[in-house]
């Protein structure tokens, strides 16, 4: 009883706390202070929250994710701020789960069960399913009798002037109760409301999904093998020859593979050490994205490959010695093709500098290489499809998280304005986003001296972009900014106090 009740404040808190955060807000400091906000009423609400080493997990990684938007607010942390929200309330509503996917699919379920299991919570805590009867029977023989005393009461209001007098400061309560309901309660307001209760409810509030715990607990990471018969009939004779074959066909079928992609590495580094760095952007981009798909095509078909050849009693065959060499040569090819994407990356950066796209070329690179080595795994310890499916999952959350922790336009602005760049893409680096424009203004000289590609003024472009920036932060609260955004913005004021002062003594800034 206890629990119920401490479980329901933390909803009623919970909501007007959600509102608070995020009404007319954009994401900022806010979503940080959401995540601890939730992880104090979880606590409150009776919720053990490092019982598994997968709750532990999500709940770091929601707290970076949250750190990340509240430092830069990039999209991309936006994103895995999100992401890593549904992740955790999956393992925090079921903390015997193991796979992120599961946990992403109970977190979306449970919104839906959430509010029968607050309906089931209420009716316990209120008492009121035996005294439902009674409660409806009082209804029912009140409902007449209120109903002509409101009847009666408005005639006789509008017959007896003095009578009337008796109800004005009761109406005048009524006309500020309805003047503020149209203020601050409005249509949108309330049905932002009713979605604070739908999301704070989902976290609080858990459904009940067995079946699905139950299927998760049937696989296990380490593949089984079938039980020998006691006696050998010609079944077993038959079954011992099929191994034989699918043996043999996995063996000329890894060999061929081996020795194609043997032949593709090989003129790949030829190609990379001669022609690739003197081949114009526009050949360098589109060479890169072939690599990359073929690198896709490849490594699935790796994944494909191996997962039909190791599903079962070949892993405990007792001369697959060639068949799990031949696997590993394969993988360790796989991830030589993924170091000369890598490498036709690295030529297109130096040249032509750095992008997001390219960069996550390089992300993308880290989670095959990952998948790869989990491949190895699977196959040299006899793992089962589970176990490479979770471990590819969780490998890409972490990558994910710390892909949206890192400030990246700060990188991609340094690194493009480095004094031996071939190119700079002036229009690429102007058009980012405001919270960038203390390190554009920093390094304006350098932008100035690099601009051949740009038409405008760049003085005049940082200029007002800076009074487009303070006027949108003026409109902002404090909790829809982040701390570069604020540091950018003192910065530019101070700027523009510093501006004001010398064109009163007819000496202005130049810089």
């Amino acid at each position: 009883m206890k629990t119920q009740l401490f479980r329901l404040v933390s909803l009623i808190t919970g909501i007007f706390l959600f509102d608070f955060l995020f009404y007319n807000q954009e994401p900022g400091i806010n979503a940080l202070l959401f995540v601890l906000i939730i992880l104090g009423l979880l606590k409150i609400s009776g919720r053990d929250l490092n019982s598994t080493k997968q709750q532990l997990f999500s709940m770091f990684g929601l707290l970076v994710a949250g750190t990340a938007v509240a430092l830069y607010n990039s999209d991309l942390s936006i994103l895995v701020y999100f992401g890593s929200l549904v992740v955790f309330i999956g393992f925090s509503t079921q903390p015997a789960l193991k796979q992120i996917l599961n946990s992403v699919l109970i977190s979306a379920a449970n919104f839906f069960k959430a509010p029968f299991a607050l309906i089931v919570e209420l009716s316990d805590l209120m008492k009121i399913r035996k005294q439902l009867p009674t409660i409806w029977k009082a209804v029912r023989i009140a409902l007449i009798p209120l109903g002509l005393l409101f009847v009666f009461t408005t005639i006789f209001r509008y017959a007896n002037p003095i009578f009337n007098d008796l109800f004005l400061n009761l109406d005048k309560l009524f006309d500020r109760f309805m003047i503020w309901i149209e203020q601050f309660l409005s249509i949108g307001h309330l049905v932002f409301l009713c979605f604070a209760a739908a999301v704070i409810t989902g976290i609080l509030y858990r459904g009940k999904f067995h079946r699905l715990l139950h299927k998760e607990s049937l696989h296990p990471d380490l593949i089984g093998r079938r039980a020998k018969r006691k006696r050998f009939s010609f079944e077993d004779k038959i079954r011992m020859t099929a191994l034989k074959d699918e043996y043999r066909i996995g063996f000329l079928l890894l060999a061929s593979l081996n020795f194609l992609l043997l032949i593709v590495n090989i003129t790949e580094i030829l190609w990379l050490r001669k022609e690739y760095s003197l081949s114009s952007a526009a050949a360098m981009s589109r060479n890169l994205h072939d690599g990359t798909n073929l690198l896709i095509m490849s490594i699935v078909l790796s994944i494909v490959v191996m997962m039909v050849l190791f599903r079962g009693n070949l892993n405990f065959y007792s001369k697959n010695k060639w068949l799990i060499m031949g696997a590993m040569a394969w993988i360790v090819q796989n991830i030589l093709l993924g170091i000369n994407v890598a490498m036709r990356n690295w030529f297109y950066i130096s040249q032509y500098g750095l992008t997001y796209k390219r960069i996550g070329i390089y992300f993308f690179l880290a989670v095959v290489v990952t998948g790869l080595v989990l491949l190895y795994l699977k196959i040299r310890e006899k793992r089962s499809a589970w176990y490479l499916l979770r471990t590819n999952s969780w490998s890409l959350y972490f990558f994910l998280i710390l892909l949206g922790l890192i400030n990246w336009d700060f990188l991609i602005i340094r690194y493009n304005l480095r004094p031996s760049a071939p190119e700079v893409n002036v229009q690429y680096l102007m058009d980012m986003r405001g919270r960038n424009l203390k390190q554009l203004m920093e390094v304006q000289p350098l932008l100035e001296k690099r601009n051949s590609n740009y038409s405008d003024s760049i003085s005049v472009v940082l200029e007002e972009r800076s009074i487009g920036f303070l006027v949108t932060q003026d409109r902002r609260s404090i909790l829809s900014k982040n701390i570069f955004e604020w540091r950018t913005e003192l910065f530019l004021r101070k700027k523009l106090e510093v501006n004001k002062a010398l064109e009163k003594t007819g000496k202005p800034d130049k810089k």
